[in-house]
This record gives C-alpha cells, structure tokens and sequence, in this order.
C-alpha cells in the first residue's frame, strides 16, 4: 500500500465517520423535537435549530448559509 493510498483511506474514513456522526445527530434532534414539542405544551418555550444543538457537525451549513445571505443582501 502506496502512502497516497494510506491517505485516502484515512480521508474516506473520516467522511464515512462525520456521515454516520451527522446521522446520529439528525436522528436525536428530531427525536428531541418530538419530545420537545409534547413538552413545549407545558413550557411554551422555542425550539434552537440543529446548527446551534451540534456546531462542530454543522458548521459548515451556517458558514454557507451566512454567504449566500450575505450575497443577497
């Protein structure tokens, strides 16, 4: 196995492993929203998006988010 090889299969497995972590995420938030909604009745309280619950998955979909609405401003 070539050192560029080695690379590459360290940098596929780190995709494959921030995939699966966005994942879990995804699936806890909207379990959370759920729960939270049910709860919410009670408390009357707002709901932070995803971004904000995991910043270190998601923070590249803020960083794009904030540029294309800075373009359209």
């Amino acid at each position: 196995m070539t050192l560029g090889e080695i690379n590459r299969y360290i940098h596929s497995y780190n995709r494959r492993e921030r995939q699966r972590a966005k994942e879990i995420a995804i699936n806890n938030y909207i379990l959370a929203d759920l729960i939270g909604a049910s709860v919410g009745r009670i408390y009357k309280g707002n709901f932070p998006p995803i971004q904000e619950v995991y910043p270190s998955l998601f923070g590249e979909e803020i960083e794009n988010s904030e540029t294309l609405q800075e373009k359209k401003d």
